[in-house]
């Protein structure tokens, strides 16, 4: 487009963000790091990585909540990245660590590296042990996510993917799609409420 912007919807990214592919592989993968921030530089103090995890993600009022269920193989993954996410919110109150930023980022794979998603302002983790995966909960205030863009973002291509991947999974009735009640503006990359969003026939 010719002034490098596109509006997309929040629905329409983070259904082909969250679940598996038809073979049962991620759609997406993800790590988790806390970082030092003075001004406009950052230092990563740790970092850790979802290995292995199939995410699930939700955006209800002024919280984005995603869910990453990890394999039994991937129980350390799944153990250090709920201690360095208690440890994070544990020193919240600690003027040590008032410079100190945690961070979701996590690389849909339909993107192809073009965007990522970026979650920060934890406010509330947890984490347990369901039948077979390991589930970590994570919430993070609203306001403070959004999409990240690389130099190279094609929003055309991005776009007509989407569409085609929910045109599929229209088609399979594999999954029954809500009506997002946010969008995403590409050139800010913040997710904001859109009042004025055309009604659409639910599936």
């Amino acid at each position: 487009m010719s002034d490098n912007t596109m509006t997309l919807t929040v629905g329409d990214i983070l259904e082909t963000a969250k679940g598996t592919d038809p073979d049962g592989s991620p759609r997406s993968a993800a790590s988790l790091s806390i970082d030092l921030v003075d001004g406009s530089h950052a230092d990563c103090l740790r970092e850790e990585v979802l290995e292995q995890a199939v995410f699930g993600l939700a955006i209800s009022g002024g919280a984005a909540v995603v869910t990453a269920d990890f394999p039994a193989i991937s129980r350390g993954a799944y153990t250090r990245c709920l201690e360095l996410s208690r440890d994070y919110l544990g020193h919240l109150k600690d003027p040590a660590h008032d410079r100190e930023v945690l961070s979701l980022i996590l690389v849909p794979f339909l993107l192809e590296g073009q965007g990522i998603l970026h979650f920060t302002q934890l406010v509330f983790c947890d984490g347990y042990e369901k039948e077979g995966p390991l589930r970590l909960i994570l919430a993070f205030d609203n306001q403070a996510c959004g999409l990240l863009e690389t130099d190279q973002i094609d929003y055309e291509a991005i776009h007509r993917e989407i569409d085609l991947e929910l045109k599929r999974y229209e088609e399979e009735r594999a999954y029954v799609l809500p009506i997002p009640g946010y969008e995403i503006v590409f050139n800010r990359g913040e997710l904001v409420d859109n009042p004025e969003r055309e009604d659409r026939e639910a599936i």
